[in-house]
């Protein structure tokens, strides 16, 4: 899995806890002007709105806005069509859209302006820098209405107020810097992640290859039937082609262990060469056997793979001059009911057959109508 990919599965889950969050802050804030409103009803504090507007512009309008903010990325985040990217820039474009809400109606406390921090920090969580800048860029403008409002409504004459502002500006503009800062660092996390899940890949493919021939062992070969009996479904038929060198003891006698291993080398290179797509693998069985299996694949298919396989063969150890080498072979495929075991038996029996015969053939047990 790739940095990006990784970051991504935990995104879409963090969108959704983000969007909860955001749903308990709008109910929590509704629930704080609600009661603002009636203690001071309670208390007989005069306002400085009549009632009517009081109501509406530090009730009804944030419940309204945050109640149409929260129903529209609720609808951005279960839209299929609508990409990841978009779906996380939406999710923080809410976060802050809540806590510019906040700012603007409670302009009047210093400590509330500088409330879109949230957002940004939140921006940063999710990695992307440029949300971070859209985000910050965000914040200054609502500070900026939030600081216009507190100028010329309540605060107006408060030497404090400009003061407040600037704060909040500063304010702002470290949490971008932290959030950038918290961004590298949770990406140069990921990245070593994701380094050492590849080795961790890499040493896994290496216990499962041979080191002479290259291609996978018989420990994976195991794990491989185990899986292609158990997960049998019948109309996806599965073959095993089980080859061997036709006299190999005799090519290491005569010729010593060097070349039979240059044969080996250049056999196994000659099947990876046919083992073309995700559903042909080959693996060293013992010695010079090697067994190629084919997955949900044609009869035709399949015995046409393992000609290939003999006439790539047949092309590269007639370049070889010496020493003279072909291979015999059985091709045979799963039947219901059959065990790892009978099916190797069944394939390695073919390829006996194939050896009395002449060798240098192949014996296809694939259907009656594959000859």
């Amino acid at each position: 899995m790739t940095v990006s990919s990784y970051r991504e599965s935990i995104n879409e889950a963090w969108r959704v806890r983000t969007y909860r969050v955001c749903l308990m802050f709008a109910v929590i804030v509704s629930v704080l002007e609600i009661g603002i409103y009636l203690y001071g009803i309670l208390r007989h504090e005069a306002f400085f709105l009549s009632k009517d507007l009081y109501r509406f512009r530090f009730m009804y309008l944030p419940i309204l806005l945050n109640g149409t903010a929260l129903f529209g990325t609720r609808h951005v985040l279960r839209d299929p069509r609508v990409s990841d990217a978009r779906k996380t820039l939406c999710i923080c474009i809410l976060v802050w859209f809540l806590c510019a809400v906040v700012q603007c109606v409670h302009y009047v406390y210093g400590p509330v302006l500088p409330l879109p921090v949230l957002a940004i920090f939140v921006a940063g969580m999710y990695g992307e820098r440029r949300f971070i800048r859209y985000i910050t860029a965000a914040s200054f403008a609502s500070l900026l209405l939030a600081g216009v409002l507190c100028l010329i409504e309540l605060r107006r004459g408060d030497a404090q107020a400009p003061l407040d502002v600037l704060i909040a500006g500063a304010i702002l503009l470290a949490s971008y810097l932290a959030s950038c800062l918290f961004c590298e660092y949770v990406t140069q996390q990921l990245q070593m992640v994701e380094a050492n899940n590849q080795r961790q890949r890499e040493l896994m493919a290496e216990c499962n290859l041979d080191p002479l021939m290259g291609i996978y062992n018989r420990k994976a070969l195991s794990g491989m039937l185990d899986r292609l009996v158990r997960e049998f479904l019948p109309g996806r038929p599965n073959f095993l082609f089980m080859l061997d060198i036709d006299d190999f003891k005799t090519v290491n006698d005569v010729y010593g262990h060097l070349a039979g291993d240059d044969v080996l080398i250049n056999l196994s290179s000659a099947v990876k060469s046919e083992c073309s797509g995700d559903n042909v693998s080959a693996y060293r069985y013992g010695g010079d056997e090697i067994i190629v299996m084919m997955e949900n694949m044609t009869p035709a298919d399949a015995v046409h793979i393992a000609r290939g396989i003999q006439r790539r063969c047949d092309s590269i150890f007639k370049e070889m001059k010496e020493p003279p080498v072909h291979f015999s072979a059985g091709l045979v495929r799963y039947e219901p009911g059959m065990s790892v075991e009978s099916w190797i038996a069944s394939a390695d029996q073919a390829l006996y057959e194939a050896k009395a015969a002449g060798k240098n053939q192949i014996v296809v047990k694939a259907s009656a109508s594959v000859n």
